[in-house]
Order: C-alpha cells, then structure tokens, then sequence
C-alpha cells in the first residue's frame, strides 16, 4: 500500500545554490504537530526535557560545525524557528561538483 503524502508548494527559490554563504530562515516541526518540546505558561515557554536537547544542540553548533553559527532562535512547544548563518566560501571541491568543470 503507498502512503499519499499532501502536495505543497516549495518555497525555494529556483535556480538558487542554498550550500553558499548567507543567512536562512529555517522552521522545523514535531511530527504530527505534538508538542512535545514543551508547554506555555504564563507566555513563556517551558521546555520539556526534548525541547532541553534541542536547545543545548542548537547551543552547540558552533563547536561542531565551523562553517554554521544559530543567529537567533525560538523554541515553541512543537516547532522551532532559527535564523542560520552559513559561514565561510564555497568550496565546489568539497561537494564533488568541480570534477566536471575540470573535464571541459
């Protein structure tokens, strides 16, 4: 049996290379909306011991990954918006592409 999954509208932009530099709006989201990173109280956010992980990982990405640094970002209880910088130059090589440019 094949799942059917609903059709959405992309949101990037055509022809644009998102592996260069410069900053993305990025939301992600718990399955099925659940809220599980969390609860409000008294308009702030509490953080569930899963929301806990996703922040101190966010926290973190800048000893794991040199090229990537978390601008800003807001944990809600089933999703998370963050403004991510990608660092540095583009290497073609680092990603293979440069192989065929060399063949010409």
């Amino acid at each position: 049996m094949r799942l059917s999954y609903p059709q959405r509208k992309s949101s990037r932009l055509r022809n644009f290379d998102y592996a260069h530099c410069g900053c993305y709006f990025v939301t992600f989201c718990v399955k099925d909306k659940h809220c599980m990173l969390g609860k409000i109280n008294n308009d702030k956010v509490l953080l569930s011991c899963y929301g806990a992980i996703v922040r101190d990982e966010i926290d973190n990405t800048h000893t794991l990954r040199s090229n990537a640094e978390i601008v800003k970002y807001v944990i809600t209880p089933n999703h998370v918006h963050l403004l991510l910088r990608i660092l540095g130059t583009y290497d073609l090589y680092e990603y293979g592409e440069a192989a065929n440019e060399e063949d010409n």
